[in-house]
């Protein structure tokens, strides 16, 4: 079954709203729906801002509720008091791939137990140039650093190791999957070693 197709069939099993992340999916009948942060998914329609066009629902996602850009799609930081719709069915693929890049594929896979998990180790080592430095961390470090930066800075949920435990989502929730350490965390691993390694330079 084509991912999309799979992420149709939960959308028409689900009770409305479902969720996928910070994201309420209403259900509007004859095929449209419309999206909503979670928080707002019982307001009334009219308590709530339009999202007037595509450009708008991007500038929308890019920044968080205080203002600063998002640099990880899937934080928890996405403001509220928004509604995006109605939209025909390809219309919500897109916008959420908007907010959340690779989810519906990702999450598709995930519930057909077909996903592919790379591990720390294998996504260390493809790292090149300024990033090749990240595949010295392990062990410990690893852990800790997997704790501070994704458990505290992530919704999804990681199927890499090292893991932690993660709450439980919500019945009619589509899974947010993290399947590798994404470019956010090598780029903060990269930062952190290389700052390190200055300091003790200095000393």
């Amino acid at each position: 079954m084509k991912t999309t197709a799979r992420f149709r069939h939960w959308l028409d099993s689900v009770p409305s709203p479902g969720l996928i992340g910070q994201a309420a999916i209403l259900s509007l009948g004859e095929g449209r729906w419309e999206l909503r942060h979670a928080r707002n998914a019982g307001d009334a329609a009219d308590c709530l801002d339009a999202v007037p066009d595509w450009e708008a629902w991007q500038d929308l996602i890019r920044t968080g509720a205080a203002g600063a850009f998002r640099p990880l799609k899937a934080s928890p930081d996405l403001r509220d008091g928004w509604r995006f719709g109605p939209l025909a069915f390809p219309g919500l693929v897109l916008a959420l791939q908007f907010l959340y890049p690779a989810a519906i594929a990702n999450g598709a896979l995930f519930l057909e137990d077909a996903i592919v998990i790379s591990p720390w180790e294998e996504t260390a080592r493809r790292q090149t140039g300024r990033f090749k430095i990240v595949a010295t961390l392990a062990g410990e470090g690893l852990a800790e650093s997997v704790q501070t930066l994704c458990h505290s800075h992530c919704l999804k949920r990681r199927l890499w190791k090292p893991s932690f435990p993660h709450p439980d989502s919500p019945a009619a929730a589509w899974p947010l999957v993290c399947p590798e350490a994404c470019n956010w965390f090598v780029s903060k691993i990269r930062d952190k070693i290389k700052g390190t390694a200055d300091s003790a330079g200095a000393e």
